[in-house]
């Protein structure tokens, strides 16, 4: 009876430790995902790359469309510079598996260059009121949203779509973060599938 008590009592306390963990994760993701909406297959979007070394108005727009023909999703965008900023930007890179990416699929700006975790494209400085050349890479993979970042030599620069007040971009991928939701209903799982065995082991 004693090892049963034992047992219940550190069943109870994972049970309490586990759903205020995930009500903490449930929390953070609610306060971090912040969406443009829908992707919709044809139809351009916008989303936000934010920086945190510079007041409010210094952003960037990362322009964007995704197509699918014949099999093979394009993934198409640009970066525009408002009037707001104070200073330029010449690199753009989007966080994606290179093998997600369709090999020598990469085009636009001065450069394409696919790395292990991103594609990277540099261009001419982009300056207030500018947008950069078009850039593009291709995958047999659908869209979900992920995260991309650009750059210059000088604050505000780096600018992200991880940042705070950022909205993130269309990249390739098969599977998304469960929802706050989601994370408190499989840890709720786990949990009773941890007292069942914990209840097994007292009965033998």
């Amino acid at each position: 009876m004693k090892n049963m008590k034992r047992q219940i009592g550190t069943v109870g306390a994972l049970t309490s430790s586990a759903l205020l963990l995930a009500g903490v994760l449930s929390q953070t993701a609610q306060a971090n995902t912040i969406s443009p909406g829908p992707i919709v297959l044809g139809t351009p979007g916008s989303s936000v790359m934010a920086t945190p070394y510079g007041p409010v108005t210094d952003y960037l727009t990362a322009n964007w469309e995704v197509t699918l023909s014949a099999g093979v999703y394009t993934y198409l965008y640009d970066v525009s510079n408002p009037i707001t900023d104070t200073d330029t930007v010449d690199s753009y890179i989007v966080t994606v598996p290179s093998v997600d990416v369709i090999g020598g699929s990469a085009a636009g700006g001065t450069s394409a260059t696919v790395g292990p975790t991103g594609v990277t494209w540099t261009f001419p400085p982009v300056g207030l009121g500018g947008t950069s050349a078009l850039l593009s890479f291709k995958s047999l993979l659908p869209p979900v949203y992920g995260a991309a970042n650009a750059a210059d030599s000088a604050p505000p620069s780096p600018w992200s779509t991880l940042a705070l007040g950022g909205t993130p971009v269309p990249v390739p991928g098969t599977l998304t973060v469960p929802d706050g939701g989601l994370t408190v209903a499989l840890l709720g799982g786990s949990l009773i599938a941890l007292q069942a065995l914990n209840r097994k082991k007292v009965r033998s």
